[in-house]
């Protein structure tokens, strides 16, 4: 076990201080990897990965290095119930011995996934060495911690991919995954935003509700807060047919998203906003840009190559 940060003592207990939900602690936080022994608070989780060797597009990224091979790392415990990955291959690594496993590959992108958070202590670690290494560090989470870590992460990810459930549906969040108030999670995200990381957003949809109007109100939420620019790569959370994810992806972009994409039903091309030109051809992994600006009007796509 590994010293935990961020966090105080508190009565009889620990209060931990990493995620939104400051539990306090006498044996296991929520996340079940953080515990306490001898009054004080430790990790289980740290340098335990499970490491899976992706394309940036798996990923759910469309507007970042297209075509570039990725490692995504995931570790145990999470924050949000429902949420979390099912992590089957979890090994212990020195940071020489993961930098290695990249270098095999030849990765140009460190995505650190399923909930990076949570695994804060084995992120810090590693992300500075993967840094010097001068890869791409993605930071991809629920958002649920304090904006004041932006700085930390922003330091030395260049990208975060935020996910979202149920269109931020506040009775969703309340009721299915036990958070009382989803104000923090925009204070994170903008947080994020002022550090000058590339975002991009992935909203697991789920049949909760009234979940078309919550699309469209998150989506124009995403255009007045985040700019019409933003990617949104739309999941399905529950069983929805091909046709529904159509309508979902015409909902999101009547709201004035430019970039909607659905992997599931292979909506995974990008073209250009204002002429409908194909720009990138991810069947065929052809890309068609001049620069940063469609071949056949000249608009400016907001995208990193």
């Amino acid at each position: 076990m590994q010293p935990a940060v961020f966090w105080t003592r508190e009565d009889k207990s620990i209060l931990c201080k990493l995620c939104l939900r400051r539990c306090k602690i006498t044996k296991a936080g929520f996340c079940k990897v953080r515990i306490v022994k001898d009054s004080k608070l430790y990790t289980k989780n740290y340098l335990k990965f499970q490491l899976e060797e992706k394309s940036v597009e798996e990923c759910n990224l469309f507007h970042f290095k297209p075509f570039t091979k990725s490692i995504e790392i995931s570790s145990i415990g999470y924050n949000f119930p429902k949420s979390y990955k099912n992590v089957k291959e979890i090994k212990k690594y020195t940071t020489e011995k993961l930098l290695s496993e990249i270098r095999k590959i030849k990765a140009e992108n460190v995505v650190f996934s399923f909930e990076p958070i949570i695994y804060f202590e084995s992120f810090y670690k590693v992300v500075k060495f993967i840094f010097r290494e001068g890869l791409n560090n993605i930071f991809s989470s629920n958002c649920y911690f304090p904006s004041q870590l932006a700085k930390i992460i922003g330091k030395y990810c260049s990208v975060a991919l935020i996910n979202i459930y149920s269109s931020l549906s506040e009775k969703y969040y309340k009721e299915e995954l036990n958070v009382e108030n989803i104000k923090p999670i925009i204070k994170t995200s903008l947080a994020l935003k002022k550090q000058g990381m590339h975002l991009e957003f992935v909203n697991y949809v789920t049949k909760y509700g009234n979940y078309k109007d919550d699309l469209r109100k998150f989506c124009d939420f995403i255009v007045e807060t985040f700019g019409s620019s933003v990617p949104l790569t739309l999941i399905s959370f529950d069983n929805f047919y091909p046709q529904e994810l159509s309508e979902l992806k015409i909902i999101a972009e009547e709201s004035g998203l430019r970039y909607v994409y659905v992997p599931e039903i292979n909506e995974i091309n990008t073209y250009c906003y204002n002429c409908k030109q194909l720009l990138i051809d991810r069947e065929n992994k052809i890309i068609n840009l001049e620069g940063d600006r469609c071949p056949n009007c000249g608009a400016r796509i907001d995208i990193i190559l």
